[in-house]
């Protein structure tokens, strides 16, 4: 599996560029729960696949190709490196407890 990991003094749409760049054209973005999206509206606009594993989300699914980790914590990280599908992650703006 690939990793690779984006600094977290990076602006975040440039890191989310630079994931997009490195994931070539198999990415999903993976995020913790809906809020993250609402309160980062642009990251819809970049026409990829979102998934959570919130099940209380509406963006519950399971994420494939090339994974965009969007300020995901550890565990969550963990997680998509163990699903099937999932052929590589980098991750962006990592959640520190």
């Amino acid at each position: 599996m690939r990793r690779a990991y984006i600094e977290a003094h990076v602006p975040l749409p440039q890191a989310v560029q630079t994931a997009l760049d490195w994931a070539a054209r198999n990415a999903t973005i993976h995020v913790p729960n809906t809020s993250s999206v609402r309160e980062n509206k642009w990251i819809e606009g970049l026409g990829i696949p979102i998934t959570s594993s919130s099940s209380k989300s509406r963006l519950h699914g399971s994420p494939r190709g090339t994974v965009i980790g969007f300020c995901l914590n550890l565990s969550e990280v963990i997680e998509i490196e163990r699903s099937a599908g999932v052929e590589g992650i980098v991750a962006v703006r990592p959640m520190v407890p």
